[in-house]
């Protein structure tokens, strides 16, 4: 298992990348370290299931989106209001370009145009969209 292994590589520590727990079939990261004298290694899974519900929280203007994506431009959490509302029923790690809401599938094919952290207007179907992009660095270890 990559947490295992990623543990053993990494004195200091390591945290995987967003996946589907095979337990409980909900998304999820793992945060583990080597114990003392290579023993084996710990671990902790830190479920992602109430980001969607946290992210409902945020205060959004009317047909707002917001989306969390991971590296490889998977899903994590999604939310909107309006006319993007359907972001909720996204699955966990869905591909963009799979995303149930077609403002997110819209959002994916721009995100090569963006670059770090970036606001810009973009033309979505004819529509003047205000994207702002935050790339964050997440260590692994």
């Amino acid at each position: 298992r990559p947490w295992y292994s990623g543990a053993l590589q990494a004195p200091d520590g390591y945290m995987t990348a967003p996946y589907v727990f095979e337990s409980t079939q909900q998304g999820g990261l793992t945060i583990s370290a080597p114990l003392p004298q290579g023993q084996g290694v710990y671990g902790i899974d830190i479920s992602l299931h109430d980001l969607p519900n946290e992210l409902a929280r945020l205060p959004l203007s009317p047909n707002a989106l917001i989306a969390i994506l991971d590296a490889q431009q998977r899903v994590v959490a999604a939310y909107g209001h309006g006319q993007t509302q359907d972001s909720s029923a996204t699955p966990i790690l869905a591909p963009i370009a799979e995303a149930p809401s077609h403002w997110l599938r819209l959002l994916g094919q721009a995100l090569p145009s963006l670059e770090g952290d970036d606001i810009r207007v973009l033309k979505l179907e004819d529509e003047p969209v205000l994207v702002a992009h935050q790339q964050l660095a997440v260590a692994a270890n």
